[in-house]
């Protein structure tokens, strides 16, 4: 991965390449979230949204899609940090 290989070699302190890693990191979460939170299914029936292979209550779709916002802001503010970090 050149792009990882070029912020290590550069002369960032330890605790920005920890914020870069943890960015990666909450990326990947944020990613897996979103795919879950787009398989689930409007059962018409029940009105509400399901998995058809995991139970999800309405109430802990509501607050996974607070979580994925919350995650979405922070890594934004991630991103903000590691632009003045590089700059």
């Amino acid at each position: 991965m050149p792009e990882e290989n070029s912020v290590q070699s550069s002369n960032l302190q330890p605790h920005q390449l920890r914020v870069i890693e943890e960015k990666r990191e909450l990326d990947e979460k944020i990613s897996k979230l979103e795919i879950f939170l787009n398989s689930l299914v409007f059962d018409k029936d029940r009105m509400v949204w399901v998995n058809p292979l995991v139970k999800v209550e309405n109430e802990d779709q509501i607050l996974l899609e607070a979580q994925l916002q919350a995650m979405e802001t922070y890594s934004r503010i991630l991103e903000k940090r590691i632009g003045a970090a590089l700059s």
